[in-house]
């Protein structure tokens, strides 16, 4: 069995702490889960506590799923780092370099000098 209070413990004394009002959090591997707990409250009006499956928004938080999806495909085989995005983005593939303004300030483009990597996404 794995020991996940590396995990919990934090968690657990953050909400305690009041350094924030509730967190939810799980952990899985090939196979299944094997952290799922959650700390603190999810009201803090009512003090109802939070729980593992209470529905939060994430609006900031985004990007880290986003990135932990791309780093699953990379783990799969799916998506290489250093090959052209365009192979996933075909719009990126077509992106013009702003290489500065003419006389009129209008912008002078030109193509890329060499592909955009996948990692910068």
């Amino acid at each position: 069995m794995i020991d996940t209070s590396g995990i919990a413990d934090p968690l657990r004394l953050a909400a305690q702490s009041r350094d924030l009002p509730g967190v939810a959090a799980a952990a899985a591997t090939a196979d299944g889960v094997v952290f799922e707990e959650a700390f603190g409250t999810r009201d803090l009006a009512t003090g109802a506590p939070m729980t593992a499956d209470t529905v939060v928004w994430i609006a900031s938080m985004t990007k880290a799923i986003t990135g932990a999806c791309a780093m699953q495909l990379v783990e799969r085989g799916k998506l290489a780092l250093d090959a052209d995005i365009a192979a996933v983005l075909p719009d990126l593939g077509r992106v013009q370099v702003l290489d500065g303004f003419d006389r009129d300030g209008q912008p002078s483009l030109r193509a890329p000098k060499r592909p955009i990597p996948s990692a910068i996404y």
